[in-house]
């Protein structure tokens, strides 16, 4: 029969008498048997190793949005006031977003079409 994800089950393991004595310390400054202290600190792992990949995803979008913030950013015309988003990022942040290049995908530049025109008197033709 096959077992269920709540089961207990028991597992040999080695592993170096140093370890056991730390493992066995951190367990009575916790309160707790060794072998609760082994199973919380093999939970904390994966929980940080899942809170980790979850994070790296984060950051991989943030970078995303940035680049996508600073194409828009350099594409603006003059007449546009600067700033916005922009002035939130830290002097190297809006370093690093600027040393991207604009996209050259013409696919990904016609889904944001065209730049509105300036009204601007000054810009208008006389």
């Amino acid at each position: 029969m096959a077992r269920k994800p709540t089961d207990t089950v028991q597992l040999n393991l080695r592993f170096p008498e140093s370890l056991r004595r730390r493992l066995e310390r951190a367990a009575d400054a916790n309160n707790c048997s060794l072998n609760s202290e082994i199973v919380v600190r093999l939970e904390q792992s994966f929980r940080r190793e899942d809170f980790q990949k979850v994070q790296d995803a984060i950051n991989a979008a943030m970078l995303k949005v940035m680049g996508v913030v600073a194409d828009v950013a350099r594409q603006m015309p003059p007449s546009v006031p600067k700033g916005g988003l922009l002035d939130l990022l830290t002097p190297e942040q809006t370093a690093q977003v600027f040393e991207r290049p604009i996209s050259t995908d013409k696919e990904e530049q016609s889904k944001w079409g065209e730049w509105p025109k300036s009204t601007d008197k000054e810009e208008q033709p006389k």
